[in-house]
């Protein structure tokens, strides 16, 4: 009897531990505490990503010549911030080999506040006069379920006005 009563007290023990675990963080808490310390450069714009390429933010112009400070939203940069898999595969790149990873996009926000300022150098275009690096403040993104704040964050472009091809 004795070791039936111990035998319950551990199974009761064990079942309280097993249900104490943490929840899975949403798409939006991973994205509001994602490094963004990896830079992707190419186009007319910034691309940065965790490590893992699950979160990423990208902010690119629709004209050649952009003239900062931009504010957004702007309906003449398509700003977003995303989460998913794999999301550089095949950046800046218009061939794609077989059994490369494609991008997987699970949630996307739009870029709703914040502004970039950065200085593209006479002759800049294509990376000719060195990496171009983009301030942002305070940035946040909406989307129809949540906004994520990212607040500030520097982004280097090293191939600035260069394009796949």
């Amino acid at each position: 009897m004795k070791r039936i009563l111990i035998l319950s007290a551990v199974l009761i023990a064990l079942g309280a531990c097993a249900t104490a675990s943490p929840e899975t963080p949403t798409n939006a808490e991973m994205a509001a505490i994602a490094d963004l310390s990896a830079f992707w450069g190419c186009g007319i714009g910034f691309a940065a990503s965790n490590q893992e390429q699950t979160v990423a933010l990208f902010v690119y112009s629709n004209h050649e010549d952009p003239t900062p400070p931009i504010s957004f939203p702007d309906p003449t940069w398509d700003a977003r911030l995303v989460v998913g898999k794999d999301l550089l595969a095949n950046h800046c790149d218009d061939v794609f080999e077989p059994g490369e990873p494609e991008q997987v996009i699970e949630e996307e926000w739009q870029i709703t506040d914040g502004t970039l300022e950065f200085e593209v150098p006479d002759g800049g275009q294509c990376g000719a006069a060195g990496p171009v690096t983009g301030s942002f403040t305070g940035l946040s993104a909406t989307n129809s379920d949540s906004t994520v704040d990212l607040g500030k964050l520097t982004v280097v472009n090293d191939a600035y006005g260069c394009f796949a091809g």
